[in-house]
C-alpha cells in the first residue's frame, strides 16, 4: 500500500489464547492519538467470542457507550435499518422495494450466495456497517450512503493478511507478525501480533470503523 495513514496493533495470541467470558487489550495506534480498548465478550468460556467493542479510555472511565459495537448479524433483515443506494456522496431517498438490503455504492444483489455475517453500530446505536460474506474468502463491507469496500482475507499462507479496497484501490491490509515472549511468561514460545494499516489519517472515524470491520471479521466470522 503506497501510503500509511493509521496502524493499529492487536495482540492476537493474547486474544486467541484467553480462557475468559471477557478480554480488555489496549491496541497501540501510530501515529500516537488516544489508544484504543478493545473488549471481547461472550456467554461463555467454551464458546467463541460473540462480540467487540471498541473504546477509548477517556470515554469508557466517563461510562459513555463504546464507540463501535460489533457482533454478529442477525437472520434476515431489519426493514428499520435499510441501506440507501447512491454514488458515495450520502444519496437519499427510500430504495426501491427489490433494493432492500442490496447495499449503497457499490452495492450487491442478492443472488442467493451473498450472507450478512456481521454488524457493526455506532455509539448510538445507528448502524455503521454490514459485512457480508460473498464467496469463500472474500467480503464486503456496506456502508450507509457510502461506497462499500470489497475485503479479501488470506488465510492459507504463513503471514496471514487481509486486503481491502475501494473502487479498485487499495486502502488498508492487514498482516501476523511474530516475536519471542519474555522468560517467564505463561504463554507460548511465540507471541503473534496482527498489524492493520489503512491509508486514512488517524483522526478519521472511517479510520477506526475500517479497523473494526477487519478486526472483526478475522475473530467473529472466520
Amino acid at each position: 500500500m503506497p501510503k500509511v495513514g493509521t496502524s493499529f496493533v492487536v495482540p492476537w495470541t493474547q486474544i486467541a489464547s484467553c480462557g475468559a467470558e471477557k478480554l480488555s487489550i489496549d491496541i497501540p495506534v501510530s501515529p500516537a492519538v488516544w489508544p484504543l480498548r478493545a473488549s471481547f465478550s461472550r456467554e461463555s468460556s467454551k464458546t467463541a467470542w460473540a462480540s467487540i467493542e471498541l473504546t477509548v479510555d477517556i470515554i469508557d472511565a466517563a461510562g459513555l457507550p463504546p464507540l463501535l459495537r460489533c457482533m454478529r448479524a442477525g437472520g434476515g433483515c431489519d426493514p428499520a435499518q435499510v441501506f440507501v443506494h447512491g454514488d458515495g456522496t450520502g444519496g437519499t431517498g427510500a430504495p426501491a422495494e427489490d433494493d432492500i438490503c442490496a447495499g449503497s455504492g457499490e452495492g450487491i444483489k442478492d443472488d442467493g450466495g451473498d450472507k450478512p455475517v456481521l454488524e457493526v453500530r455506532g455509539w448510538n446505536g445507528a448502524l455503521a456497517a454490514v459485512v457480508v460474506k460473498r464467496r469463500d474468502d472474500h467480503y464486503f463491507i456496506q456502508r450507509p450512503g457510502s461506497v462499500g469496500w470489497d475485503m479479501e482475507l488470506h488465510l492459507d499462507i504463513d503471514d496471514y493478511w487481509i486486503a481491502v479496497r475501494k473502487k479498485g484501490q487499495q486502502v488498508a491490509v492487514a498482516s501476523r507478525h511474530s516475536g519471542v515472549v519474555p522468560e517467564g511468561c505463561m504463554m507460548s514460545a511465540r507471541l503473534e501480533h496482527v498489524k492493520f494499516d489503512t491509508h486514512l489519517d488517524a483522526n478519521s472515524p472511517e479510520s477506526n470503523l475500517l479497523f473494526m470491520s477487519m478486526l472483526s471479521t478475522l475473530v467473529l466470522a472466520v
